[in-house]
C-alpha cells in the first residue's frame, strides 16, 4: 500500500485523528466469517452528489468521487480492506429485455474491474429488477441475462462464490419472477439459469425478503439459495410514520433472524445497517431514523452476528456509500471510519480504532468531480437571473446532444469567455439535461426551468451560424410531453448572431422546461444562452 498522507485540511484531520484513532497498520484478525457491503454505484456524474451537498453532512473522505475512476475504487478497497471487509455486492441495473444500463454500473465496468487493487477484494452482483411496469420475462430473456453475467463478471476470479463454488446471485425483487413463472415455473427456471451458468461454475440464488416462515418456504419451495436483507428502512416503525428511533430496527428485526437461524427454512446471508435518512433524495417524503451512532450499530452487528449461517459464513453491511439515503459506512469528514470500527470490534473483536485514509489535494483532484452544480439559487442570482446554469459552457456540466452523448466544448471560437459548444447536423442539436436519475424534485439536480403560472420569460443565445432556438415541455416526472415552443430562428454563418424571444408556458401538464438550440447547417457554435423570468 503506497504511503497515506494528511490533506492539507488540518482541522478535519486533527478532527479525524480523533474519531479514528492512530492505528497505521491493516491487520485484521482472523474470523470465521467474512463481511461485505453493498456498494451503490450512483455516482456517475456529478448530478448525483447535488442533493447530498445541499443537504450536508455526509462528505467522504476521498471527496465527491468519479464512480467510474478505478484509483477511485483502491481507495474504496483500502478503506474497507483495512476493516475487515472482505467483498462487495454492486447493485447492479440490467433491464430484463434492453440489457445492463451503462451509466449506471461503471463502477463496476469500468472503476472496480480496472483498479489495481481488485484482487484484494471479492465481488457479487444484486440484480435490480425493479424496472417500471410487470416484467414479461422469458426463457430467453433469463439466458440472456446469465450469458451477460457470465461472460463480464463470473468469468473473474475474485467473484464471489457459495462454498460449492456457485458464482452468488442476489436478486432484489424475487416476487417478481415468481409472480411470472410461478413457484414450481421458477424453480425449473432458475435451474435452466444455473445449468447455463455451469462453464463458470453455476449460481446460487440469494433474494432480498424478510426471514419470516411462510416467506422463506415458498423462496425455497420456488428454489432460491438462501435469503438476506438491503437494508432496513421502515421495520419497527408504525404504520404511516415516516420518522422512528434507530434503535427500533434491531428491535423489531433480531426476533426474526434469530427464529430464522434456529429453525432453518433457507440458509441467511446476514444483513445489518447503520441506519437510514433519505431527505436528501425524497426531502419531506423521506423515512427518517433517528438516533443512529456507531455505538448503535455496533449492538446491531454485535446482536445478529449469531445469525451468520455456519456454512455460508456471510455477514453484509446495507451499505457502504448510499448516501442519500443515509445508510453509509464510508468514512466521511463528520464521522471518520467511527462505524467501520464498531463493526470490526463486534464482529471481530478488534477494539483498536483506525487510522482514516485521506488523499493528498493532488489525489484529491483526480478522483473527484471538477464541479458539483449546488445551490443553484446562489449562482443564479449572481447571473443576474439567468436559469440556466453553465450558461457560457466554462465547466463540463449540464449539457447534452439530442442522444443524450456529452457535448463538445470548443475553444475554437466563443462570444464571451473561452469556449462555445459545437453543434452539428449529426448532433441534431443541445439540450441542458433533465433531472438526475434517483433525485427527486424539488432538488434542482438538473438544469430545467421549472414553470410557474402564468408567468413569461425571456430566452435566448447566441448562435455562430444558422439555427433555431426552442424549448421543451415536461410533466412533473421530467417526462417529455412531445411538445415544443419555437423561439425563434436566425444568425450567419462566420459571425455571432443573436436569437431571442419571450414565451410564455400555459401547458396544464408542463412542470418545467429545457432549452434547445438546433444547427440549420453543418456545423454552429453556440454560447451565452439564457432564461430569464419577466
Amino acid at each position: 500500500m503506497p504511503p497515506i498522507t494528511a490533506p492539507p485540511h488540518s482541522v478535519h484531520w486533527w478532527i479525524l485523528t480523533l474519531l479514528c484513532g492512530a492505528l497505521t497498520g491493516c491487520a485484521v484478525a482472523d474470523a470465521p466469517l467474512r463481511v461485505g457491503c453493498y456498494y451503490f454505484p450512483g455516482w456517475f456524474n456529478a448530478d448525483r452528489w447535488v442533493p447530498i451537498v445541499e443537504y450536508g453532512g455526509r462528505d467522504p473522505v476521498i471527496g465527491h468521487y468519479r464512480d467510474a475512476s478505478p484509483e477511485v475504487q483502491d481507495w474504496h478497497i483500502r478503506q474497507a480492506t483495512q476493516h475487515g471487509i472482505s467483498f462487495w455486492v454492486f447493485d447492479w441495473y440490467c433491464h430484463y429485455r434492453n440489457g445492463p444500463e451503462e451509466h449506471h454500473n461503471v463502477a463496476l465496468d469500468q472503476g472496480f474491474l480496472h483498479a489495481s487493487l481488485r484482487e484484494r477484494m471479492d465481488f457479487a452482483l444484486m440484480w435490480c429488477n425493479e424496472e417500471s411496469g410487470t416484467p414479461e420475462y422469458t426463457e430467453e430473456d433469463m439466458l440472456q441475462l446469465v450469458a451477460t453475467l457470465g461472460e463480464r463478471y463470473l468469468s473473474q476470479s475474485n467473484y464471489l462464490r457459495a462454498p460449492d463454488g456457485r458464482g452468488i446471485l442476489v436478486i432484489s425483487r424475487p416476487d417478481r419472477i415468481i409472480d411470472r413463472f410461478g413457484v414450481e415455473g421458477t424453480r425449473e427456471m432458475l435451474a435452466t439459469m444455473s445449468d447455463a451458468a455451469a462453464p463458470w461454475g453455476g449460481l446460487f440464488f440469494a433474494c432480498i425478503q424478510a426471514p419470516v416462515a411462510p416467506v422463506l418456504e415458498r423462496l425455497r419451495d420456488a428454489g432460491f439459495d438462501a435469503v438476506t436483507r438491503y437494508s432496513y428502512a421502515d421495520e419497527g416503525m408504525e404504520p404511516g410514520a415516516r420518522e422512528a428511533p434507530y434503535s427500533a430496527i434491531r428491535e423489531a428485526i433480531e426476533p426474526l433472524w434469530r427464529q430464522a437461524a434456529q429453525e432453518p427454512i433457507l440458509p441467511l446471508i446476514q444483513s445489518v445497517s447503520p441506519g437510514w435518512d433519505s431527505r436528501p433524495w425524497y426531502g419531506d417524503r423521506a423515512l427518517v431514523r433517528t438516533g443512529s451512532s456507531s455505538e448503535e450499530f455496533g449492538r446491531m452487528c454485535e446482536a445478529l452476528k449469531p445469525c451468520v449461517d455456519p456454512d455460508l459464513g456471510l455477514l453484509v453491511i446495507g451499505t457502504w456509500n448510499e448516501f442519500g439515503e443515509g445508510t453509509y459506512v464510508e468514512p466521511t469528514w463528520q464521522r471518520g471510519c467511527s462505524m467501520l470500527d464498531a463493526m470490526q470490534k463486534a464482529v471481530f473483536g478488534v477494539d483498536e480504532p483506525h487510522e482514516v485514509l485521506a488523499p493528498t489535494e493532488d489525489e484529491l483532484s483526480r478522483l473527484t468531480y471538477p464541479y458539483v452544480p449546488a445551490h443553484m439559487e446562489e449562482q443564479i442570482a449572481r447571473q443576474g437571473g439567468n436559469l440556466i446554469i453553465n450558461p457560457g459552457f466554462e465547466v463540463d456540466w449540464g449539457w447534452v446532444y439530442y442522444d443524450d452523448s456529452a457535448v463538445v466544448y470548443s475553444s475554437e471560437v466563443a462570444h464571451t469567455g473561452s469556449r462555445s459548444v459545437l453543434v452539428t447536423r449529426e448532433h441534431g442539436g443541445i439540450k441542458n439535461i433533465r433531472l438526475a436519475p434517483g433525485v427527486a424534485w424539488p432538488h434542482r439536480a438538473n438544469n430545467h426551468v421549472p414553470v410557474e403560472s402564468g408567468r413569461g420569460y425571456r430566452v435566448g443565445a447566441w448562435v455562430y451560424g444558422q439555427a433555431e432556438l426552442a424549448v421543451a415541455l415536461f410533466d412533473e416526472d421530467t417526462h417529455w410531453l412531445g411538445r415544443h415552443i419555437t423561439v425563434g430562428s436566425g444568425g450567419k454563418a462566420g459571425e455571432w448572431t443573436r436569437i431571442e424571444g419571450e414565451i410564455t408556458v400555459d401547458d396544464p401538464e408542463a412542470a418545467s422546461f429545457d432549452l434547445e438550440v438546433v444547427a440549420l447547417e453543418d456545423r454552429v457554435f453556440v454560447d451565452d444562452v439564457g432564461v430569464w423570468r419577466l
